[in-house]
């Protein structure tokens, strides 16, 4: 029983901070930006393999509602090597 309000208010955190994410269009920065933020790590390596892109490149040049794609997977994504792929150096 001492459980039940700790876990109850960690359900009430998660959901308060959920985002819903929607296409614009189906532009190539569009589909990354979506991959960064809900995409499976194996996804947005498949991705990038069959684009003309590196990872490098991809964080250089593609930005996601005002801020650089690693900085949104940071801020958007619940896998750490999506996190990691996009803000390496």
């Amino acid at each position: 029983m001492k459980y039940l309000i700790p876990i109850a208010a960690l359900l009430l955190c998660a959901s308060a901070h959920s985002v819903s994410f929607q296409a614009a269009d189906k532009q190539f920065a569009t589909k990354m930006c979506m991959l960064a933020a809900k995409g499976t790590p194996a996804q947005l390596h498949q991705a990038v393999a069959n684009s003309q892109y590196s990872y490098l490149g991809i964080q250089k040049k593609i930005q996601c509602n005002g801020l650089s794609i690693g900085e949104f997977a940071k801020r958007h994504s619940p896998y750490a090597r999506v996190i990691k792929r996009l803000n390496r150096r």
